[in-house]
């Protein structure tokens, strides 16, 4: 079974329920010895269809077995997208994390540093993360994907100045021949966006993944029919 059929089933699988949650602001740092066991009793319940039975007692944390999306590469983690999707309406960042201004971000876990945000960083990662996790932009449907923050961004947490190199993109959907071959429209070979008369253009210049995206040629071909995903 492909990672797609494995994180849908998870989807359907899981029943989220938060005991006793109460939510932070973000001036609080709490420090956490136990993220899951914190609100989560009785773990098996949450468990996807296809997770291995859990026989030891106590249950270990999920972080025993899972590793936080903290790659450098572009990486999809089921597991991460899956956890962050189902809190997304019951539980802020700092249920989980431990945040100090200008100092961290992190899960009590090795090697699970993201940066050292600001308070007004704090604001603008809310509101990628609300892009990522429900909305009609590219973010929600590198969601879908089990695509998290770390595919993209790298280790730490994207910031509001931050972009994506072509790169990046590519590694997932390119290489760019590839891509050239993809995107070549039938009817007019000539209008294909990515083997532009302007030589090679940044993917962000059309492709916007937290807000809407847009097609840089009808800036001046007005009269081409030319779609993106997360446009109008």
């Amino acid at each position: 079974m492909n990672l797609k059929a494995i994180f849908l089933s998870a989807i359907v699988g899981t029943v989220v329920l938060l005991v006793g949650v109460s939510h932070n602001v973000w001036g609080e740092k709490p420090e956490k010895e136990s993220i899951c066991s914190a609100c989560h009793v009785e773990y098996r319940s949450l468990l996807p269809a296809l997770h291995p039975s859990l026989q030891k007692e106590p249950v270990p944390s999920c972080l025993d077995c899972h590793e936080p999306a903290v790659s450098e590469e572009p990486l999809t983690n089921a597991f991460s997208a899956l956890i962050h999707l189902g809190h997304k309406d019951s539980a802020d960042c700092l249920e989980c994390h431990t945040w100090k201004e200008e100092s961290s971000f992190d899960l009590p876990h090795p090697g699970a540093a993201l940066g050292k945000p600001s308070d007004e960083d704090m604001h603008w990662i809310e509101k990628a993360f609300d892009a990522w996790a429900d909305s009609p932009y590219l973010a929600s449907l590198h969601a879908s994907h089990a695509v998290t923050c770390s595919g993209c961004h790298g280790k730490n947490l994207p910031l509001m100045d931050d972009t994506v190199e072509n790169e990046r993109c590519l590694a997932c959907h390119g290489p760019m021949e590839k891509l050239v071959e993809r995107s070549a429209p039938q009817d007019f070979p000539d209008r294909n966006p990515h083997q532009s008369h302007l030589g090679e253009i940044a993917c962000t210049v059309c492709h916007r993944s937290h807000w809407e995206s847009e097609v840089y040629c009808l800036g001046c071909h007005q009269n081409f029919d030319m779609k993106i995903p997360g446009a109008k």
